[in-house]
């Protein structure tokens, strides 16, 4: 992992006309995966084979066989391979396959990786598969983890699994006491993603935080959260929206008050604003996805048939219309 760039009712006729509809789950995965910054392999039996090579006896048939049993002893032996790299592309397999009859191993394999790389996907694919039962052995390697991106990734993989008991607040006391920008937001995201209502009142200090991306993280993690101040919360954001220099924080405090008290023609034109702006595009773009406003379709598809054909642009705009339009997509 390196820098953290993160990069994230209706009243009368005018809500008849841009109302909102039902909107569809919030795409954490996105901003996990922008932290964790794992490179997918794009797994596939053949390349599997061909970065395994003949090391396996018989590994192509087992791969492309429906034999379960069989691939996860090869990919059971291949998780303790001395190249890091086929360890990272075991990982990649196993949750592709999602063998969690594999996790007990992995933790094993966590406990002793001197990898760095290896030991970003080991804690990936733990997150990615795991479930409660995983927290605690988390938890436990997190207290004796001295390296902050591994300590990041951890945090990211208990914000992934959840849980109920005080094995989670690991994630709150990171969010809360941590100085590491990348540590610290990815505790936060992971109060987003689990709905930690206990961590409103940390969160309402970090949106105060030097950095930006702190701030950012932090005010799109309370948009989720059961406020048991949200009058008070959204003065604070309101206030925020109207002092706050960076211009990603502003996009999240209208995401904030769209999101939670439904359409406002100055937080909605705001965004629509910096859809034309290349360096805030992607953070806009996930909001609008995820708020699926008419005006914001009407906004995308304009910018879309401006666009040239072909254009990396055109198509991240289509990508998203598609899953606009769709009523069922779900993310997470």
């Amino acid at each position: 992992m390196r820098k953290v760039v993160l990069a994230l009712g209706l009243l009368f006729i005018s809500g008849m006309m841009w109302g909102a509809v039902p909107t569809g789950d919030f795409n954490w995965e996105k901003y996990f995966s922008r932290l964790e910054r794992i490179r997918s392999y794009g797994f596939e039996p053949s390349i599997f084979i061909d970065n395994f090579g003949n090391k396996y006896f018989g590994t192509k048939n087992v791969l492309y066989a429906k034999d379960h049993e069989s691939s996860r002893n090869v990919l059971k032996i291949a998780l303790t391979d001395s190249d890091p790299g086929i360890r990272c592309i075991t990982v990649e397999a196993i949750v592709v396959r999602n063998y969690p009859e594999l996790l007990p191993i992995m933790i094993e394999c966590l406990k002793s990786e001197e990898n760095i790389e290896a030991k970003r996907y080991v804690i990936w694919g733990i997150g990615k598969i795991g479930n409660e039962k995983y927290v605690l052995p988390l938890t436990q390697i997190l207290k004796n983890e001295k390296n902050r991106e591994m300590r990041a990734m951890l945090a990211l993989a208990l914000g992934r699994i959840g849980g109920t008991g005080d094995e989670i607040r690991p994630l709150l006391y990171m969010a809360d006491t941590s100085n590491d920008i990348l540590i610290k937001c990815a505790a936060i995201l992971g109060i987003g993603r689990l709905k930690m209502n206990e961590g409103e009142d940390i969160l309402m200090k970090t949106i105060n935080n030097a950095y930006h991306e702190v701030r950012y993280s932090s005010i799109l993690s309370l948009t989720f959260l059961n406020l048991k101040n949200e009058n008070d919360v959204k003065i604070a954001i309101e206030k925020k929206f109207n002092s706050e220099n960076s211009i990603y924080v502003k996009i999240s405090c209208a995401f904030f008050m769209l999101k939670r008290f439904g359409f406002d023609r100055k937080y909605v034109d705001y965004m629509i604003y910096y859809l034309d702006d290349n360096y805030h595009k992607m953070a806009v773009l996930d909001f609008m996805e995820n708020l699926r406003y008419p005006k914001f379709v009407q906004a995308i598809e304009l910018r879309c048939k401006e666009s040239k054909n072909n254009s990396s642009t055109k198509l991240l705009y289509e990508i998203v219309l598609r899953r606009m339009k769709n009523p069922n997509v779900s993310f997470n």
